[in-house]
């Protein structure tokens, strides 16, 4: 099958409109590109899958109604950069809607998705109630998956962040994150270890502008060097081993986890 793989597909300057599913699909991808296209009022924006790689999804416009930007099963060695991503004006208030989401398929295997830079984007959700604009899901017919090796930088999140998985977050692992000199209007949210795995994740050089105090649950994080223009941060109480060093806050950090380095804040 590597022999037989599809190679450099381009699909590029196409104005896409009202398509039932993804709006462009890269599956089994080494090699290819996703750029300059005006997609507007599609259900998904475009997809890399079953491990595709050394893929660009690079200045598109995606308007979507249900998600955005899909980086899928096994997908590795993907840049996504220059994007502006938010759902149709005319989508549920009560639905998640990401404009960017990390996810398996429903399949019984055991997958990886890896080495993946965003960059440069904006990922805009001001129209649904949750605000969504990153979320992880591992589907609950796969065995697991491991996302690993993500470089998140110079993006501005304008909605909510989610590093954890709402569905099956047993089964899901989030490792070795860089989310650095972002603009994030909503919250960066987080679970506690004993619900997802998630270690060696830094938040680094970010600027945090929602208002009030941003909470964070996981552990073994380093947040360090961020701005929170209008709050301040919080280590939860279940929060261990969690490096806070070198921020700006409106307000004192409040450390309730043990084991916590805090310093220079």
């Amino acid at each position: 099958r590597m022999a037989t793989q599809f190679k450099n597909w381009q699909v590029h300057h196409n104005y896409i409109e009202t398509c039932g599913n993804k709006a462009v699909e890269l599956a089994e991808c080494n090699g290819g590109l996703i750029a300059d296209n005006h997609i507007v009022n599609v259900v998904d924006g475009p997809q890399v899958i079953f491990g595709s790689r050394n893929v660009q999804i690079r200045d598109n416009i995606v308007h979507f109604t249900r998600t955005g930007i899909n980086i899928t099963e096994g997908s590795h060695h993907i840049r996504v950069s220059g994007n502006h991503v938010e759902p149709m004006p005319e989508v549920s208030k009560k639905a998640v809607l990401p404009c960017l989401i990390f996810r398996t398929e429903p399949l019984p295997v055991h997958s990886k998705i890896n080495d993946v830079v965003v960059t440069g984007n904006i990922f805009r959700n001001q129209h649904t109630h949750g605000k969504c604009t990153l979320r992880f899901v591992t589907r609950p017919e796969a065995l697991s998956c491991v996302y690993e090796g993500i470089a998140l930088s110079g993006n501005v999140f304008d909605g909510d962040v989610q590093f954890y998985d709402v569905r099956t977050s047993g089964r899901t692992t989030i490792r070795d994150i860089v989310f650095a000199d972002n603009v994030c209007e909503g919250a960066l949210l987080s679970e506690p270890q004993e619900t997802l795995d998630s270690s060696h994740v830094v938040v680094r050089g970010n600027m945090l502008r929602q208002p009030g105090t941003m909470t964070l649950k996981a552990s073994n994080w380093i947040w360090t060097s961020n701005t929170h223009v209008n709050g301040t941060l919080e280590v939860a109480s279940g929060a261990k081993s969690n490096i806070v060093r070198d921020n700006v806050t409106a307000s004192p950090v409040a450390d309730k986890g043990p084991g916590t380095v805090l310093t220079g804040n």
